[in-house]
């Protein structure tokens, strides 16, 4: 009766461990405890004995490992360790695993236990970059974790003593978590196997954190990163020939309504003269029109004569009040030439100027239109020699 109730009762743990990682999973907390979990109880068959010899022999000597373990917290040397805490028939197995523990006893039992303390911190601190079922991963923490793994990788005495220090850094829910899991307690339960010095090397695998993963995501990230920015770049230059279209667009109607601003302008001038001067232009040249078709010689009256004087006089005053001149101020003037104003005439007949120091008495041929300063026909000048 006694013995049907201890059942009942750890059954009843049981049901209550497997309703705990439920939880965990269904709420989807620090996921890669539950991936790391689910790993464990998928590939610890590969780390355990298999054949019944195996079987048989490792179950003499993983309660010793474990035992190891528990011992090494407490020594300081290994000649202590073993001559105090070890059996006699104990010895040859407790030798061999500190041996290969410690690096041929190249390290101290302390020196063991803070390395490994150590990396078990470094692991929980950077699990959540590797484990976690993310598609942008951090590569740098990744590498840093590959290096952690690669401590005990390929050696069954460090990945057992990981493996069984890992619940002592966990949160307790993550800690009850994975100590309910069955392929952990039967990664424990048969010590270290001599399988089990691939498991860093098959978890690195299963998370895609060897260093030969590491360096193609590297590469993976750099092409994309190389093809997101192409696409920036062709965004941003289809954005500055849209820029580039609408400002010709905009420089253009600036343009029209700046030369419709200057008729405007012009027209007005010469309309507000005292006389309106497109009116005369206008009245004249319907008269001289008329005059041609009906054969008639072009013979104009006096006052005709003076009124287109005063209808050009007036167009001439108009153009000099919105800065259209003529230069020079006469035909036929004659003035010194120098080569750095050749910009602003046409010279047409003379020897060539010999530097840009040198002078040449010209006189004006035909002179030049200008507004302000800037010279819309340049005035032609010959050299004089006389």
């Amino acid at each position: 009766m006694g013995i049907e109730r201890k059942e009942v009762k750890q059954e009843k743990k049981e049901i209550n461990k497997e309703i705990i990682i439920k939880k965990v999973q269904d709420r989807g907390e620090t996921n890669h405890w539950v991936r790391l979990v689910n790993f464990i109880n998928d590939y610890y068959r590969v780390f355990v004995p298999k054949t019944q010899k195996d079987k048989e022999r490792q179950e003499a000597i993983a309660p010793l490992h474990h035992k190891c373990v528990i011992v090494l917290k407490s020594g300081e040397n290994w000649e202590e360790i073993l001559n105090e805490q070890i059996e006699s028939f104990e010895y040859d197995t407790a030798e061999k695993f500190f041996f290969h523990l410690s690096s041929k006893y190249s390290e101290s039992p302390r020196k063991v236990r803070e390395q490994m303390q150590a990396k078990l911190s470094q692991f929980v601190e950077l699990a959540e970059y590797a484990l976690a079922d993310s598609e942008s991963r951090d590569l740098t923490k990744l590498s840093e974790l590959s290096e952690v793994i690669d401590y005990f990788k390929k050696s069954r005495e460090k990945t057992y003593l990981f493996l069984s220090e890992l619940p002592s850094v966990l949160e307790p829910k993550y800690r009850e978590m994975l100590n309910s899991s069955h392929g952990y307690k039967t990664l424990l339960k048969w010590g270290a196997y001599r399988f089990l010095n691939e498991f860093g090397l098959q978890l690195q695998k299963e998370f895609n954190i060897t260093p030969t993963a590491i360096k193609e995501e590297a590469a993976q990230n750099l092409v994309r990163e190389l093809g997101e920015t192409e696409a920036n770049l062709t965004n941003q230059v289809e954005l500055l020939q849209q820029e580039n279209e609408k400002l010709q667009k905009e420089l253009s109607e600036i343009r029209s309504q700046a030369l419709q601003s200057a008729v405007c302008q012009l027209v007005t001038t010469l309309q507000k003269q005292s006389q309106p001067v497109l009116d005369q232009i206008t009245i004249l040249y319907q008269r001289l029109n008329k005059m041609s078709e009906s054969n008639s010689e072009l013979s104009l009256s006096p006052s005709d004569s003076l009124s287109i004087l005063i209808a050009l006089e007036n167009l001439l005053q108009a153009l000099n009040s919105l800065n259209v001149t003529q230069y020079p101020a006469q035909e036929d003037q004659v003035f010194e030439l120098q080569s750095e104003q050749l910009s602003a005439y046409a010279y047409v007949e003379g020897s060539a100027f010999a530097n840009s120091e040198d002078k040449k008495v010209v006189r004006c041929i035909h002179p030049g239109w200008r507004v302000g300063e800037e010279v819309i026909t340049p005035a032609r000048v010959k050299e004089v020699t006389e």
